[in-house]
C-alpha cells in the first residue's frame, strides 16, 4: 500500500507542478501588460506604440519561457515515467500478495511456470506505454507554451478594438481584452470532441490514465504466472453502514462482477464469465476511471456483492455531487485569476465578490 501511495503523491505533485507553471505564465503575461501601461500617458494614449512595446515584450517573453520551462519539462516527464513504472511494481506486489493469502487458505494453486510469457509480453507493453505517455505529454507541454504566446498576441490587438468600441478607460479595455483568457487559462490541449482543457486537467487525466495500465499490467503479469486469470470488478467507497460511496457511470453494470482478464493476464473466454475486454469496449476503466479489478480466486474470493438498483441510483447521485464539487472549484480558480490580474478597480471588485460567492468569504 506504501508504493501506491507513492505514486498517488506523485501524480498530485505532477498535476500541481503544471499548475504552478501555468500560474507562471499567466502571471508573467500580466505584469507585462500592466507594468507596460503605467509606462504611458494615460491622457494621450498611443495604442500603436503600446501594441509595439508588447510585441517586443512578447518576443522576449517566449524566448525566455522556452529555455526556462524547457527545463522543467524535462524533470517533470521524468517523474512522471517513474510514477508509471512504480505502478507497474505496485500492481505485481498486490497481485501476488492477493494469491499467495489464497495458498495461505490451503486451495491448490497452479505451481508457478518456468517460462514466464506475459512478463515479456506486458513488459513490451509497458515500454510501449510510458513511451506513447511521454509522447503526448511533450506535445501537450510546448502546446501550452504556443497556446499562451498566441493568445498574447490577441490580447495586444483585442484591446486597441475594445477601446475604440467605447472602453472607458485603458485598463478598461485591456480587461476586456484579458477576460476570455483570464476565465479559461491556457486552455491549450484540445479533445475530440472540441472541448479544451489546461495541461494540469490534462495531465492528471492522462497520468491518472496511464498509471491505471500500468498497475492493471503488473497485476496480471502475476495472475498469468499462477495461472489465475480471473478478476473481480470492485465496490468503491462502500461505507461501514452499507451506504454506497461513489462509482463511474459507465462502470456501475460492471460492480461486483467476475471477469476473465483477457487483456493483461491472458486469459481465455471460459463460457461462465464475460471479459475484461468486452467491459472496457462497453466504457469500464474508461480514462480517468478510480474504478478498478481485483484479483479473483474460485472458493477463496474475494466475495463482492453485485449492486443492487438503489446502491446504484445512490452511487450516482454521489458522483454527480463530486462532479459539482469539481465544478466549484473550476470557478473558484476562474474568478481567483479575473479578481487578482484585472486592471480596473470596479472590475476587481466584482470579480472578488463572485469569488467570496464560491469560497463563502466575508470581506
Amino acid at each position: 500500500m506504501a508504493s501506491k501511495q507513492r505514486v498517488i503523491n506523485e501524480t498530485y505533485d505532477v498535476r500541481m507542478a503544471f499548475a504552478r507553471i501555468e500560474d507562471e505564465l499567466i502571471a508573467s503575461m500580466m505584469r507585462n501588460l500592466a507594468g507596460h501601461l503605467k509606462e504611458e500617458d494615460k491622457e494621450q494614449f498611443d495604442w500603436l506604440q503600446w501594441q509595439a512595446g508588447q510585441l517586443r515584450l512578447l518576443n522576449t517573453y517566449r524566448r525566455n519561457n522556452q529555455r526556462r520551462y524547457g527545463r522543467q519539462f524535462d524533470r517533470i516527464n521524468a517523474r512522471i515515467e517513474r510514477a508509471i513504472r512504480d505502478s507497474y511494481a505496485a500492481g505485481q506486489k498486490q497481485a501476488e500478495i492477493e494469491i499467495l493469502k489464497a495458498i495461505a487458505s490451503d486451495r491448490k494453486i497452479h505451481p508457478r511456470p518456468t517460462t514466464r510469457p506475459t512478463a515479456h509480453f506486458n513488459g513490451d507493453k509497458l515500454e510501449a506505454l510510458v513511451r506513447a505517455t511521454h509522447d503526448d505529454m511533450t506535445k501537450a507541454e510546448y502546446a501550452v507554451l504556443r497556446r499562451v504566446n498566441d493568445q498574447y498576441r490577441k490580447i495586444i490587438f483585442d484591446a486597441q478594438m475594445y477601446a475604440n468600441t467605447g472602453a472607458a478607460t485603458v485598463e478598461k479595455a485591456v480587461d476586456m481584452a484579458t477576460k476570455d483568457f483570464l476565465s479559461r487559462g491556457i486552455d491549450s490541449i484540445q479533445y475530440k470532441n472540441g472541448a479544451r482543457h489546461t495541461i494540469s486537467d490534462y495531465a492528471d487525466m492522462a497520468i491518472r490514465t496511464s498509471e491505471k495500465r500500468a498497475y492493471l499490467m503488473g497485476e496480471g503479469t502475476k495472475r498469468q504466472e499462477w495461472g489465475e486469470p480471473l478478476v473481480i470488478v470492485n465496490r468503491r467507497g462502500t461505507m461501514s453502514n452499507g451506504n454506497y460511496g461513489t462509482a463511474c457511470k459507465q462502470c456501475i453494470p460492471w460492480l461486483g462482477k467476475v471477469l476473465v482478464d483477457d487483456v493483461y493476464s491472458d486469459g481465455k473466454p471460459d463460457g461462465e464469465h464475460k471479459t475484461l475486454s468486452e467491459a472496457m469496449a462497453a466504457g469500464f476503466l474508461h480514462p480517468r476511471c478510480k474504478d478498478s479489478v481485483t484479483t479473483y480466486i474460485p472458493g477463496v474470493g474475494p466475495h463482492i456483492k453485485p449492486i443492487t438498483r438503489k446502491e446504484a441510483k445512490q452511487a450516482a447521485k454521489n458522483e454527480r455531487k463530486e462532479a459539482q464539487k469539481q465544478y466549484t472549484e473550476r470557478q473558484k480558480k476562474k474568478y481567483e485569476r479575473l479578481a487578482t490580474y484585472s486592471l480596473d478597480p470596479d472590475n476587481k471588485q466584482r470579480y472578488s465578490e463572485q469569488l467570496q460567492a464560491y469560497t463563502g468569504d466575508k470581506k
